[in-house]
């Protein structure tokens, strides 16, 4: 099978050797790195250092604002989207097939709503339906990449936001991650133009409403519905628990490099 003017072809073994030679080396210099610049001993930034409020006779570094933001939210994050899941699973197993994945998005719009504001998610569901449209008559990839990284860029400018400390934080990642899943299902109705959005509705609205779980990747809207048709072809399904498992232990091996130098309990004498 060709696609346009490449043909796929399997690598030899010498060249996998060498990519996961490559891959190897890599991860460990980069594990090695991190350890290396976690032990550097301070020298300008005692200034900045506090006593930590989490973890005994540490130090916190009072300049990283995104982590103070994250400490603000975190308690509130993970309380909505336990909520969201509970009623997820729930909405799969107890409400008609038809209406499942509009009843989805109707969970996720609320939610969204209870941990941003109504005025942040009118404001993306406004950018949604104009990018959506011009997407859909144009099929134009040009269109959404435009628009949709005009609101990445310059949105933080133009859209207005919540006073409030904690809502700004994610009302800022609601403007981001929604203009990146806008972006992904417009590209999938330019590459696909003989789709028509009446036949896919249902999944742009569950698709949208849901939840960004991760905070640095968007799943794609190709992959999100080819998911979410296998988890309710098979609501009773034993989720695999392999890669949980791997995450978590990946996680605690990350847990054990201490990559803020910040955190260093010995202080380093002023010079």
């Amino acid at each position: 099978m060709s696609y346009g003017r490449f043909l796929p072809v399997p690598l030899g073994r010498w060249e996998k050797g060498l990519c996961w030679f490559i891959w190897i080396t890599h991860s460990a210099a980069a594990f090695v790195i991190a350890i290396v610049v976690s032990r550097t001993k301070l020298k300008r930034n005692q200034f900045w250092l506090s006593e930590s409020s989490y973890i005994e006779d540490a130090k916190m570094d009072l300049t990283d604002v995104e982590w103070l933001h994250f400490r603000n939210t975190v308690s509130r994050e993970v309380i909505d989207h336990c909520l969201h899941s509970v009623i997820f699973f729930s909405v799969i197993r107890f409400v008609a097939a038809e209406w499942v994945k509009v009843a989805l998005s109707v969970v996720g719009l609320l939610i969204q709503i209870h941990m941003t504001s109504l005025q942040c998610i009118l404001i993306i569901t406004a950018v949604s339906i104009v990018v959506t449209t011009l997407s859909i008559y144009t099929r134009n990839n040009a269109i959404p990449w435009v628009l949709c990284l005009s609101v990445v860029i310059k949105g933080t400018a133009v859209f207005p936001f919540t006073n409030s400390n904690l809502r700004h934080y994610l009302e800022f990642n609601a403007y981001m991650y929604g203009a990146i899943k806008i972006l992904n299902f417009c590209l999938y109705m330019c590459k696909n133009k003989e789709l028509k959005y009446a036949d896919i509705w249902k999944e742009h609205l569950a698709y949208m409403g849901y939840l960004p779980y991760s905070s640095t990747l968007i799943v794609l809207f190709e992959d999100f519905s080819v998911q979410l048709d296998k988890r309710l072809n098979n609501p009773a399904a034993v989720i695999d628990t392999a890669h949980l498992r791997w995450g978590t232990a990946f996680a605690q091996i990350i847990g054990k490099v201490k990559i803020n130098p910040a955190m260093k309990k010995a202080k380093e004498p002023r010079r």
